[in-house]
């Protein structure tokens, strides 16, 4: 047999010729841009029949390029591409050469300022080496007091033997002005020196409810949690006279541990007490709905004996999330040894706090979402400006194994906070297993797990690799932005069945081309579902295309890359196809957590990293658009320059 030709025959007709291609009976077009960058090989010639026929026996039509009427003008192009190759090479040299000097030039400057900035870096530690006495002798006088005046009345403390320094508010106080400030802002480290002749004897460190008298003797006070106080009228004697009392905070006889950044602290319950206290009796304790509005998360709804600071848990929220496993009890740990022993507790109630930080992301996640409007699980470069409905361009379903949750005895289920808000729950992946089942029953070896020489794990229908795991791991849809559209676990292996899952959610969203590493079996499992069950199946090809990742695609055979790849894909630009993958490459660091989770655990904690992926995504998208656009619009000047050489030509 006569091997085939290499490229079509006539230049001038490249837009025009449509080479038609058979192989395992499926019969396809293939693009005359796709014939002129591709080079049959020995191997590929074997594979391919045209008509089932070789080259010797095909009609001569001049329709058909492989004929043997077109020999010589094929070694006409041959001779005409090798020429373009040539000019090419002498230009591409000539080009080198100039721009030798620029790029030399380049480097020397690179290098030069490297030297300096290492320069600058060795002077700044031998400077803080150097100054390391300095900064000894200034930190043991801070822990002195040098004044002899309260910074708040100016009033001189050189008639009393002790004089009160605080840390936090960086003055000194007299008895009188420390009560009136700390007794409202108790979260301060306050430090009380002693002298005697002149000279300081001790100090001692000041708890929250501990003050002093005039004759330098420490008293304990009652300190109320501090809490918003609106000039609220006493209910009870509100219709006697003119006007009402007004409710005061005072404190209450209970005890409560406040754990804020600065250590923790134990202090009164708050009280709302009438300040008609000698003719109203009015006295209402302080509610859930006061602590949260004054910034306090109570470890539990039920009472509020231990309080978190909505700063503290703030600051939680971001250390975890942009921090993967990092440990919830340790940084426990960290808070209470901060103070040196500033409060009377020192000990955290770690799981009242694991629920209160869970509570406190899911009410400011319910903020953004209800008051804010804002769409965390979209991408608002995504989003058309005509309809104001999310018009991705390409969405990429892929797994990760990384993801993984242990089976565990006794483990209890819990109730899940943010439910099927973005990954999507079981009894709908039940669901549309049960579907597919009815036409394409689970078995092993419905499909094929290679293309060409290489085997893909994500083509199995069955797997059962992981007997041993709860849950194996997650399917994610991102967009060409790096946005987490969708999600969907896996109680077992990769398979066809999440990746369609996830395909239906896709196909909500407008997308036009539905990335995956393995289209070239995935696509034809989804066409047959469309013909079998066209009601619930049929829209998912009407307006997608599928699109192969163009990094997975080279492992694929070469008729799979002339069928699927998204280099060939009108409108597809300059998609890669691989943004899952650089999603994973962070997510898969939260593994160290999420597999000691329970079921809504791991739930409640991945929406809530996807959704803060995407936040953060959303503040660096003008500067990562306008990056793109700069590097396209470079892109496009120089293909045009090539164009028009090669029209020259």
């Amino acid at each position: 047999m006569d091997p085939l030709p290499a490229r079509l025959s006539d230049p001038q007709q490249l837009t025009e010729a449509q080479t038609r291609i058979a192989f395992d009976d499926h019969t396809f077009d293939l693009p005359a841009a796709a014939a002129q960058h591709h080079t049959f090989t020995k191997e590929a010639q074997t594979r391919i029949a045209v008509e089932h026929h070789t080259s010797d026996d095909l009609p001569a039509t001049p329709h058909h390029p492989f004929t043997k009427e077109t020999k010589e003008q094929q070694e006409g192009f041959l001779q005409w591409f090798a020429q373009v190759e040539e000019e090419a090479a002498a230009e591409n040299l000539n080009n080198d050469k100039e721009n030798a000097a620029v790029k030399k030039k380049r480097l020397e400057e690179s290098r030069r300022i490297l030297r300096e900035r290492n320069k600058d870096h060795d002077e700044d530690d031998r400077l803080w080496k150097d100054s390391a006495e300095r900064a000894y002798v200034s930190l043991v006088k801070s822990y002195g007091c040098n004044s002899f005046v309260c910074q708040v009345c100016s009033s001189s403390a050189l008639g009393l033997q002790w004089c009160i320094k605080c840390k936090n508010c960086r003055k000194t106080f007299c008895g009188d002005c420390n009560f009136k400030l700390h007794s409202s802002s108790p979260f301060c480290h306050r430090t009380v020196h002693f002298r005697q002749a002149d000279k300081w004897d001790h100090t001692r460190k000041l708890l929250p409810i501990e003050f002093l008298i005039i004759h330098g003797a420490v008293q304990t006070k009652g300190v109320a949690v501090p809490l918003f106080t609106a000039p609220t009228h006493c209910p009870q004697c509100k219709g006697v006279g003119k006007t009402g009392g007004l409710l005061n905070l005072t404190p209450g006889s209970d005890f409560c541990t406040v754990v804020t950044k600065d250590g923790v602290f134990n202090l009164n319950d708050a009280v709302f007490q009438c300040n008609r206290s000698k003719s109203c009796s009015f006295r209402r304790p302080a509610q859930f709905e006061d602590y949260i509005s004054s910034g306090f998360f109570p470890g539990t709804p039920k009472n509020s004996s231990f309080l978190f600071s909505t700063k503290l848990l703030r600051m939680w929220h971001h250390l975890s999330l942009l921090t993967p496993g990092t440990s919830e009890r340790q940084f426990a740990a960290t808070i209470s040894s901060t103070p040196d022993g500033v409060g009377l507790s020192e000990i955290i109630n770690s799981l009242m706090f694991k629920r209160a930080s869970k509570a406190c992301s899911y009410v400011h996640h319910l903020i953004d979402k209800r008051v804010k409007g804002l769409r965390k699980d979209l991408s608002r470069a995504c989003i058309s400006k005509l309809t104001g409905e999310p018009e991705p361009l390409s969405l990429h379903p892929d797994g990760n194994n990384k993801l993984c949750r242990r089976h565990r005895e006794n483990q209890k289920k819990g109730q899940s906070w943010y439910e099927d808000e973005v990954i999507t729950s079981q009894a709908e992946l039940k669901s549309v297993k049960e579907a597919v089942a009815t036409v394409r029953p689970q078995g092993k070896n419905t499909i094929g797990s290679k293309c060409g020489n290489a085997e893909f794990v994500a083509m199995r229908e069955v797997s059962s690799r992981y007997k041993n795991l709860a849950t194996v791991g997650i399917v994610m849809a991102s967009c060409g932005h790096g946005c987490i559209f969708t999600a969907c676990d896996m109680c077992e292996g990769e398979t066809f069945r999440h990746t369609l899952v996830a395909h239906i959610k896709c196909s909500k969203f407008n997308c036009k081309f539905l990335v995956n590493d393995v289209i070239c079996k995935y696509w034809p499992f989804v066409e047959f579902l469309g013909k079998e069950l066209r009601e619930q199946f049929g829209h998912l090809t009407n307006g997608m295309q599928g699109f192969l990742s163009r990094l997975h695609g080279q492992c694929h055979s070469w008729y799979c890359q002339i069928l699927f790849f998204g280099h060939w894909k009108v409108g597809a630009a300059g998609t890669l196809g691989e943004e899952s993958e650089q999603v994973f490459s962070f997510f898969s660091r939260y593994a160290n957590v999420t597999k000691v989770m329970s079921e809504a655990g791991r739930n409640d904690f991945l929406t809530l990293a996807i959704l803060y992926w995407n936040s953060r995504k959303e503040k660096i998208l003008p500067r990562l658009v306008t990056s793109r656009l700069f590097i396209v619009s470079n892109s496009a000047a120089l293909f045009e320059r090539i164009t028009i050489k090669l029209q020259r030509i």
